[in-house]
């Protein structure tokens, strides 16, 4: 059990940060298991029962790893009112979408992975560019942390970027709408994670 969660686990969620797609890594895990099968646990075969057994163990962490950064994204929206919870502007519905729907439309304009990554408004009022907030850096520490003994490297976390800013884009949603929100799954977030 201490190979799964030192060395299988942070190698599969390495994985599955690097695709860029990833609501639709369960469609594609099989192989990737072989693989990092054959590094956490040399000694013992994969036969049909342990990968039936496996992709159920996997398909579960995928969710799981998923709802976390969503969750972690809203926590991250909520804790910048954690200092001032008497804050005027963050206690009625109004406040809370005047305080919001700037920084939401700036924020989806710089979600695109494809782009250069920038938000133009932002930028242009010297701030940082919108993958280095602290949002989108405070919620990527949690997958990082997830992933910091993994043994396999598989590039670029560019899958688990866009799941972070999915996810806090949807913190600022679920803020803004006074805590009501979709779940974070692949209908109303998948496209989102995938621009």
């Amino acid at each position: 059990m201490n190979t799964g969660r030192k060395v299988f686990i942070p190698a599969f969620l390495s994985w599955a940060g690097s695709i860029e797609d990833p609501f639709g890594a369960n469609d594609q895990v099989e192989g990737i298991i072989r693989e990092i099968w054959c590094v956490a646990y040399p000694d013992i075969p994969l036969g049909p029962e342990e990968m039936d057994i496996t992709l159920g163990v996997v398909n579960n962490l995928l969710n799981n790893w998923r709802s976390d950064i969503g969750k972690a994204g809203c926590k991250a929206v909520m804790d910048l009112w954690d200092d001032d919870p008497s804050s005027e502007l963050s206690s009625s519905l109004e406040g809370r979408v005047n305080l919001l729907s700037p920084l939401s439309r700036a924020f989806a304009l710089s979600t695109s992975i494809q782009t250069s990554c920038l938000n133009i408004a932002a930028k242009q009022q010297g701030s940082r560019e919108a993958f280095c907030s602290d949002l989108i850096t405070k919620v990527y520490a949690t997958h990082l942390r997830r992933i910091a003994t993994s043994l396999m490297n598989y590039g670029p976390q560019i899958g688990a970027l866009a799941l972070v800013t999915a996810g806090v884009e949807r913190g600022l949603t679920v803020f803004k709408d006074s805590g009501k929100g979709r779940g974070f799954i692949d209908g109303p977030w998948g496209k989102k994670a995938r621009e």
